[in-house]
């Protein structure tokens, strides 16, 4: 006798399942790995980059994957697994990866401590008339992220030259700037300690934030 078997059984009984190779068939994109997952026709396509879809032959948009980072826009090419990052000004890299090297604040008082300046910027700090700077007038990032000078600070034209100073802090103190205070009449006090504790520096227009008050000095950002 002979048995007829039904689909997907083998065998003289008609006992075995049969195997069925899902990769006979060559599904996968030409030259891409299969791999039978199964005995009943199964399979998985391995895709080479630049290919996507179950048998790997869509075209992978690369910028799908968001390669670049830092806030690089991505471009993808006209070749297979070819895009390009455009960077944020300063980073570098194929995938914008490369952080700049940075300073952060050098203790203007409005600008949040995360502030950061690229290497080689400069910053260029001025008085308003009646006062002189004491310090150096412009500070430049240096490539080991830090700045070439302490911030400067200003200081009322009639003040007598023979005060001692102490870095970022006035001396004699609080008397001093309570003529000043007028512009903050509500906070007399507490503007002349800042002015002994901070420096009295404001932000210029250039710069990212506007400070709506009028002190006695500048803070303004060269490059």
């Amino acid at each position: 006798f002979e048995c007829a078997c039904a689909v997907g059984w083998e065998g003289v009984l008609c006992e075995s399942e049969e195997k069925i190779d899902g990769c006979s068939s060559n599904p996968c994109s030409e030259n891409e790995n299969c791999t039978s997952t199964n005995n009943d026709g199964g399979y998985s396509c391995t895709c080479k980059p630049g290919w996507t879809g179950k048998n790997c032959r869509v075209d992978l948009n690369e910028c799908s994957l968001f390669p670049c980072l830092h806030g690089g826009a991505c471009k993808e090419g006209r070749e297979i697994n070819v895009y390009e990052c455009k960077c944020v000004k300063g980073y570098t890299g194929k995938n914008c990866e490369i952080v700049p090297r940075q300073c952060s604040n050098p203790g203007i008082p409005y600008l949040s401590n995360d502030t950061k300046w690229a290497n080689g910027a400069t910053l260029r700090f001025s008085c308003t008339d009646g006062y002189k700077l004491l310090g150096t007038e412009n500070l430049t990032c240096l490539r080991n992220e830090t700045w070439d000078h302490e911030m400067p600070v200003c200081i009322a034209d009639h003040l007598n030259n023979t005060v001692m100073f102490l870095p970022r802090r006035f001396s004699p103190v609080l008397a001093t700037f309570v003529s000043l205070s007028v512009v903050l009449a509500t906070a007399t006090i507490v503007f002349g300690a800042w002015l002994l504790l901070k420096g009295p520096w404001q932000l210029g227009r250039n710069l990212t934030k506007v400070v709506k008050l009028s002190h006695v000095s500048l803070a303004s950002s060269v490059r």
